[in-house]
């Protein structure tokens, strides 16, 4: 089953940073990212173009960039109402939601009122509060989308990035839990590194196989009995384990390739020196073999199952 999260991206302050995406992908199969939220965007776009706005070639960058990842399928987008497949178990989210909504509208309302009225330090808090219902309503939609999302598709699994952490639903399923715990281990990469060194990272063989085995091991273990403190001891001894195990590991895979190469070169010269140029070709091949041993035996070393998050957190930290 695939794990997909919902990201509610206009609301990211930051246009042109998108190290937070990048972050994502490294976790996620795919980030959803409502339809309407890239129309702000393009909407943007026109506008600044029409005012030249400063901030127009950040747009203009940001712009093709998704075009970009959602040609690579990292990025999906989708498009219904909120209330589009909701079951009578999650009206009452809905309720809630629309609540919010009119308390904005109230606020909002009001706020236009009294401006001329009030200090600017009363309008400022006024602003504020403001600012932290947009977001507790942003998170009630994007909770809503990914009900809708999960109800229209049993197969993938589908989680919302939530910008307010008070926010009234407040729902932390165990799966959602142990998948938090780990994407905070996962570094944030930055602005150098670009989108193609993370498709390619993505795209590694080697790597997928890593990411599938963490992706199993999270299923199990979120389905055991285990507490959520016990799961998070297992998976730290898991780590430290993987850790030391792979350092041994790579210390001896070092000292074979050392070991080979020598004799490898003291038989190719001998084997030159007496016109015997077959027997100096065989003496590279065991590089190649010991190479695919070796490898052979990292998929087994206590530990591999969180393999993907020691070699993630290596490669971008």
């Amino acid at each position: 089953m695939g794990k997909n999260i919902l990201y509610p991206f206009f609301i990211n302050p930051k246009v042109n940073d998108q190290s937070e995406l990048k972050k994502l992908s490294l976790v996620y199969e795919n980030i959803y990212i409502h339809k309407y939220r890239i129309n702000v965007l393009n909407s943007n776009l026109r506008i600044d173009s029409i005012l030249n706005s400063s901030s127009y070639e950040d747009l203009i960058e940001l712009s093709s960039t998704l075009d970009f990842l959602i040609d690579k399928n990292i990025i999906k987008e989708y498009n219904f109402s909120n209330d589009k497949s909701l079951t009578n178990n999650d009206s009452q989210i809905l309720i809630e939601r629309n609540q919010i909504k009119e308390l904005i509208y109230r606020k909002e309302k009001n706020l236009r009122i009294f401006k001329k009225n009030i200090s600017s330090e009363e309008s400022q808090k006024y602003q504020d509060d403001l600012n932290k219902l947009y977001l507790i309503s942003s998170d009630y939609d994007l909770r809503l989308d990914t009900i809708n999302l999960r109800n229209l598709n049993e197969i993938n699994e589908f989680y919302p990035y939530l910008m307010n952490s008070m926010s009234l639903f407040n729902e932390k399923e165990k799966k959602q839990t142990v998948i938090q715990f780990i994407l905070n281990d996962i570094p944030t990469p930055d602005n150098s590194v670009s989108w193609e060194h993370i498709i390619e990272y993505r795209s590694d063989e080697d790597i997928k196989n890593k990411y599938l085995t963490l992706l199993n091991w999270i299923n199990k273990i979120s389905n055991s009995n285990l507490k959520l403190s016990e799961i998070k001891e297992e998976y730290d001894y898991l780590f430290s384990e993987y850790k030391k195990q792979f350092k041994l590991h790579k210390m001896k895979f070092n000292n074979s390739k050392i070991e080979i190469i020598i004799n490898a070169s003291v038989n190719f010269l001998s084997n030159i020196g007496t016109g015997n140029y077959t027997t100096s070709l065989k003496d590279i091949f065991p590089l190649k073999k010991k190479n695919a041993q070796l490898l052979q035996e990292e998929s087994k070393l206590p530990g591999k199952e969180i393999a993907y998050i020691y070699h993630t957190v290596n490669k971008f930290k």
